[in-house]
């Protein structure tokens, strides 16, 4: 579900929680925002302060532009992305599968042993035997689907015409 935000270069943005289907127009004379549906309408403005509140080092920081100080604004509102865990940012190490236990040891080890870091070793054990398996029945099922329709598409003409 997506949530419009609009934002301008004069230095407002405008963020409407739609609760329902709807549609937003912009042309260069008019911006229409299309509710279908819906008994409320929830929405939330924000202005960027003028140059000369804002200080010297805001204006130099943000070089004339109001895109960054409207997205810190929007952050604040929706909440802020919780940070990735440190483990989820170094290498990963994956491979088709290891066969045992003693074989993901060995390459942990040896990522020790030479000094070189490593956050997660991935397990990838069945993974394609099941996949293949599974993915060998869907197609075999698409096909039989196709089969069918065809069958029934040939009787229907044979029936019309």
């Amino acid at each position: 579900m997506s949530i419009p935000f609009y934002s301008s270069s004069r230095g407002y943005a405008f963020l409407w929680n739609l609760p329902s289907l709807g549609s937003i127009n912009v042309t260069d004379a008019v911006i229409e925002w299309v509710s279908v549906a819906t008994l409320s309408v929830d929405f939330w403005i924000t202005t960027t302060p003028a140059p000369a509140a804002a200080g010297a080092a805001a204006a130099a920081a943000t070089a004339g532009s109001p895109y960054p100080a409207l997205l810190h604004n929007f952050v604040d509102a929706v909440g802020h992305a919780t940070p990735m865990p440190t483990w989820t940012t170094g290498f990963i190490q994956c491979k088709d599968r290891y066969r045992n236990q003693s074989q993901v040891l060995d390459v942990a080890r040896g990522y020790v042993t030479r000094g070189l870091p490593i956050s997660m070793i991935v397990i990838d054990w069945f993974h394609w035997s099941d996949m293949g398996v599974t993915l060998l029945l869907l197609l075999v099922m698409l096909l039989v689907m196709l089969l069918v329709m065809l069958l029934v598409m040939l009787l229907v003409m044979r029936l019309l015409g």
